[in-house]
């Protein structure tokens, strides 16, 4: 077989296997659909349908327009991070009242109401809030 022996060609299936029996199902579905990309680029491209300057204007157009999309939408997406950041603070009350054990019944619904007071003024204020200083 021209310097390739079996053992390389075992060697090489069994470390493809490792790794394919290694992925989650999301990678092996993004693999898939990536070697079903390739495989209808190539078919166009054999067939005369595509060409090399195709592809690039395509990769080239669709840079630019992701770029635009990106900075268009920046401020929008770092007040949504602003509000998230927020949200996701806990304090010692949640770990006591939300928690498997609940502790003394009448402060986590007090604690339970004023979260959600705070929540919502929070929100409030967020909507308010002049974001473009």
């Amino acid at each position: 077989m021209n310097g390739i022996s079996v053992d390389t060609i075992t060697s090489l299936f069994t470390k493809l296997s490792n790794s394919v029996s290694k992925l989650d199902t999301s990678a092996i579905l993004g693999l898939i659909i990536a070697i079903g990309f390739v495989s209808l680029i190539y078919g166009f491209i054999s067939e005369s349908i595509l060409n090399a300057n195709t592809i690039i204007t395509t990769i080239f157009v669709g840079t630019v327009v992701y770029m635009y999309m990106k900075n268009h939408y920046m401020r929008k997406i770092k007040e949504l991070e602003v509000k998230n950041k927020a949200l996701k603070m806990d304090s010692v009350l949640d770990d006591l009242c939300f928690g498997s054990k609940v502790g003394d019944v009448m402060t986590c619904e007090n604690y339970k109401k004023a979260k959600t007071n705070f929540y919502e003024i929070s929100n409030k204020l967020i909507q308010n809030y002049n974001w473009k200083k």
